[in-house]
């Protein structure tokens, strides 16, 4: 679950478990909303973003984890303290930290496993899969909330918190089936900025007596 939460957390979207009745197949003003977010981050020609991530399960303490993600192209790399992903757009590494271990894939086998890159991601919402509408606004801060119509999707609903009349995104929610809950603030974001291709890449010299296991189909 963690493996398929820590892509779902990329996106810039999130989900409500009471409002089902309240979600329209599609709002135009909450894809007014979407459709500025999207354009003002596929402007840029890399991100950078700094978050706080809550993992919360029924009658046990929240887990509190902060990360970054960092998106160039088709390239990205998500580092959190339990995991770390990289992908240069043809591999994607899965580094478990504690188990000093590694799940090297492909990409595309990744993507259509359920682990998608954050761009894929932000653009959900363009599927046609999901219904979509603002749900409410608090001081200057507008919830779109979202339902998967696929009933056997791992999740209920998430919840987009934006600030109103900026494109911006204060934070993500995903509510999972299995009544976790995972909310994602986020604490800066940085554009345009240069990284190199090995930011992309796992490096197996940096953590010795890693264990790498090869899931690649040729």
């Amino acid at each position: 679950m963690k493996y398929y939460i820590a892509s779902v957390l990329f996106v810039l979207l999130g989900f409500n478990m009471n409002s089902q009745s309240s979600v329209d197949i599609k709002d135009p003003q909450a894809k007014v909303i979407l459709d500025k977010i999207s354009k003002t981050l596929e402007s840029y020609s890399s991100v950078e973003m700094d978050f706080e991530l809550e993992i919360s399960f029924p009658g046990m303490e929240a887990e509190i984890q902060t990360g970054k993600i960092i998106q160039q192209g088709d390239k990205y790399y998500v580092n959190m303290d339990m995991q770390s992903v990289y992908s240069d757009g043809t591999s994607l590494w899965l580094h478990m930290k504690n188990n000093n271990e590694v799940q090297w894939s492909n990409a595309e086998s990744a993507a259509a496993g359920g682990f998608m890159d954050p761009s894929s991601l932000l653009n959900m919402y363009k599927t046609g899969e999901y219904a979509y509408a603002i749900t409410g606004e608090a001081s200057g801060v507008q919830s779109i909330e979202f339902k998967p119509l696929d009933s056997s999707s791992p999740y209920s609903k998430m919840r987009l918190e934006v600030v109103k009349g900026k494109n911006e995104v204060k934070q993500m929610t995903v509510f999972a089936k299995d009544a976790s809950k995972y909310t994602m603030k986020i604490k800066e974001i940085i554009s345009n900025k240069t990284y190199p291709d090995e930011t992309f890449v796992f490096n197996k010299s940096k953590y010795p007596g890693v264990h790498v296991e090869d899931l690649r189909i040729d």
